[in-house]
Formats: structure tokens, sequence, C-alpha cells
């Protein structure tokens, strides 16, 4: 790590004429914005691994993640309490009052309160792999993730609410 008032010498044979760094095969140091990850006058650089993971790896899983989470949370929660909520109080002829309607909105409230935590931690993973270029493939990995989970997640709480009553 170098600080910007310091010089720097190349030190090349003198049978070769000087050429520039990015003739060498060096790499180019940027300055990191001020602030950022408490890195405050530092230089980083930026390695070929951390580059090949590029924003949209993460964007993608994560945008899929948040909205399918979002929409199992509220539009899927909405379907399946109605047509559960019908079912049972068809069956029993009570609104919500009677232990089997009652362990049913237990489950499917414990659906939606998990579909908004999957939902959080999309945008989590989001920010910590648009902040951290070098976790990118472990949080698109996490994120792609979240997608399966959140189906899963719905699949198990609606079955165990339905089997309640």
């Amino acid at each position: 790590m170098t600080d910007a008032g310091k010089i720097v010498t190349v030190i090349q044979p003198a049978d070769r004429p000087l050429q520039s760094p990015r003739h060498l095969g060096l790499s180019i140091w940027t300055h990191a914005r001020a602030g950022r990850l408490g890195q405050r006058g530092s230089m980083t650089e930026t390695s070929p691994a951390v580059s090949r993971w590029n924003r949209w790896t993460i964007w993608v899983p994560a945008a899929i993640a948040f909205g399918e989470a979002s929409l199992l949370g509220t539009a899927g929660a909405f379907a399946a309490g109605f047509g559960l909520a019908t079912s049972c109080t068809d069956d029993f002829d009570c609104t919500g009052s009677c232990p089997p309607c009652t362990a049913l909105y237990d489950w499917l409230t414990a659906g939606a309160v998990g579909q908004g935590v999957l939902a959080i931690a999309a945008v989590m993973l989001l920010v910590l792999g648009l902040a951290r270029p070098a976790q990118r493939r472990g949080t698109a990995i996490a994120a792609w993730a979240i997608i399966v989970v959140a189906a899963v997640w719905y699949y198990v709480t609606t079955q165990l609410g339905s089997s309640s009553f």
C-alpha cells in the first residue's frame, strides 16, 4: 500500500525502453471512496477473481428472492388463508375462535412472518454483496438458496395449516 505523497521508483534494465505500468502488466491502483467500509484514504486493488463476479450476479438472485418472498408473504398468504379459512369455517361453523381454525391461522401467520424474514435476508445479502465484492459468490449462492427456501417454507406452512383441522 502506498500513500499519495510518496514517490515510487520503477527499476528497469537499461536495454529496455521505459514502459508504462499498464504495459508491464501491473495493476492500476485506485482510491476507494472516502468512508466506504472504513477505508478512509486507503488504496484498494480489485483482483481478477473478484472482477469476475459482476454486480448483476448478486442483483438478479437477490431481486428474485425478495420478490418471491414478498409475493408469497402477502398475496400468497392471503390466497392460502382465504381458501383454507373458508374450508375451516365451513367445516366447523366458526370464524376463528375454535381450536382447529386457530391452529390454521397460527400456521398461516408463521408462514407470512417467515416470508418476511426471508425478504429481509435477501435485501441484506444484496447490500452485503454490493458493498463487498470479494464476497459476491457466497452472497449470490445464499440468495439463490433463499429462492428455494421461500417456496419450500410456503408449501410446508400451508400444508401444516391445512392438516391442522
